[in-house]
Formats: C-alpha cells, sequence, structure tokens
C-alpha cells in the first residue's frame, strides 16, 4: 500500500501545538540531486506552513561541491567532516549553492508557497559570519579551516515568507562557507525556533552500524556519550556535535531522520510515534 503521511486524526493535536512555532528544516545536499527529490521535500515544507508552522530552509551541497571540485581538479580537503575551502574550493560552493537554492526557491513556487532564497536576499544578506581562526587539534597541531565562517548573528523579520538560506555567510567583504548543520543550530538558536530537524540519508542515529534501526528517543547526556565514542566518526560526528550544541543553547528538540522516504517530515512532526531519533534535554 502505497506511504500517503499522517491521517488528519493523528495530526490534529500536533497540529494545534504548534501552530505559529518556528522550525528548522535543514536538508543535506545529498537530498536534494533531482527534481523529484525536491518538490517531494517542498510538498512536506508546504504543508508544515499551511498548518501554522514558519519554515525556515536551511541546505547544504556537500555531495554536489565534492562532484564540482572533482570536475575543476580541485583538491577536497575535510578534517572531521568539516572542508577546508581556499579561494578556489569557495567559488565552487558559492556558484553550486546559488544554482541549488535557485531550483529549491523553483520547487517552493511549484507548490505555491512564496519562498525567498539567496537571489532575493542577497543585498541584505541575513547571516553575518567572521573568519574563523586556527583551531587547535587533540595531537596538538593546528588546522586553518580558510574561507570559513563562525556565525556571528542570523536575523530574519517576521513576514518574510519562507526563508531558503544555504549554508553561506558574510563578513562584509566576502562569503564564508559554513557548515550546514552548524547554520542550522545558529538560526534555530538565534530565532527561537521550536524544533530544529536534520534531514539526512540516513535513518537517524545508530549505537552501532549492527543495530536494526536507529534510536527513536535519546537525551541528550546519552547524546554525549554516543559522540565519544568510537563508533561515531566523521560528518556523523559533526552533526550530533552540532544536534547536542542545540540542545545545551535551548533547543527544546531536535530531530535526525531520513529525507529519503516519503513524508518522513510529516510523520516526525505530526505523529506520536515519529520515524527517526529525537534528541531532547
Amino acid at each position: 500500500m502505497n506511504d500517503v503521511g499522517p491521517l488528519l486524526s493523528q495530526a490534529a493535536p500536533w497540529i494545534a501545538q504548534f501552530n505559529g512555532s518556528t522550525m528548522i528544516v535543514k536538508f543535506g545536499g545529498e537530498l536534494l540531486t533531482s527534481a523529484s527529490r525536491r518538490q517531494r521535500l517542498a510538498d512536506q515544507v508546504a504543508i508544515l506552513q499551511q498548518c501554522g508552522i514558519r519554515p525556515v530552509i536551511v541546505h547544504g551541497a556537500g555531495k554536489q561541491v565534492d562532484e564540482a571540485c572533482a570536475a575543476k581538479g580541485i583538491s577536497i580537503q575535510k578534517v572531521n567532516g568539516r572542508r577546508i575551502t581556499d579561494e578556489a574550493t569557495l567559488g565552487v560552493v558559492v556558484e553550486t549553492l546559488s544554482t541549488l537554492n535557485s531550483q529549491l526557491v523553483e520547487a517552493f513556487a511549484a507548490r505555491g508557497v512564496a519562498a525567498r532564497g539567496m537571489a532575493q536576499l542577497e543585498d541584505s544578506w541575513p547571516v553575518v559570519a567572521t573568519k574563523r581562526p586556527p583551531v587547535a587539534q587533540p595531537d596538538g597541531s593546528t588546522v586553518d579551516f580558510g574561507l570559513v565562517g563562525d556565525v556571528v548573528s542570523v536575523a530574519i523579520p517576521e513576514g518574510e515568507g519562507c526563508i531558503v538560506l544555504p549554508c553561506l555567510g558574510h563578513d562584509g567583504t566576502t562569503w564564508l562557507n559554513i557548515n550546514a548543520d552548524t547554520l542550522a543550530r545558529s538560526a534555530g538558536v538565534a530565532l527561537g525556533a521550536e524544533k530544529i530537524l536534520f534531514l539526512t540519508g540516513v535513518s537517524g542515529v545508530m549505537r552501532s552500524l549492527d543495530d536494526a534501526g536507529p534510536i527513536s528517543q535519546i537525551p541528550a547526556s546519552q547524546l554525549r556519550d554516543l559522540i565519544q565514542s568510537e563508533g561515531v566518526t566523521g560528518g556523523m560526528k559533526a552533526k550530533l556535535e552540532e544536534c547536542l550544541k542545540a540542545i545545551e543553547q535551548g533547543i527544546p528538540q531536535v530531530h535526525v531522520i531520513s529525507g529519503r522516504e516519503p513524508h518522513t517530515l510529516l510523520r516526525e512532526v505530526f505523529t506520536d510515534e515519529g520515524c527517526g531519533t529525537l534528541i531532547v534535554p
């Protein structure tokens, strides 16, 4: 039987609870590789908005940037899942994010959602950032991440419609590359979000690859232990670190769910059982 999403009887109590709230929805670049995938995600966000929720979209383009760098012969360097960004890489990042952002805005428009993305916001960019200084590593060395930004502020006035933010900051002179999970967390804290939902290529948070499925719910203390274990590495470790920071900085609930299956965003928000991992204080 086809998955038609949550029933109205399931969703109604949650619609009432979340009406008027802000939610940050972060899309990983691996979910945005085709028009059909982008449209499926835009359809779900449109329903959130119709239910009185203010969605703010943050997206990356990691997969697309890797492919574009490889095609141009630009070396790809990452430390603990975070990209080192020289001038050539930054050019690819900005170009790739701009294209993908326009495609997402078009997907929202096709659903009747008035979305504002990079082209509409560029003259008054809402994410102020400063260039990250070299970062000390546990072995005593330092890493210069290059043209990577640390978020200073995120300012999105009420009544701006559906905002679609690529993972870029600006310091008043130049663009700076920002990890999309970091920007989602920063935006959520700045806007007082009820939830941050990280839509990924996996079904949720796993304690080990041998587990039958994701952890349904985990408190911050156990998540901290999991991050420090040897079972979590690379990009997932960086993501979970941002999830933990979000909870520590006052976000009531953070979710890690698959964005590949139909209606997962709606199931996570509007049903009791959800479909991924819920992180709570």
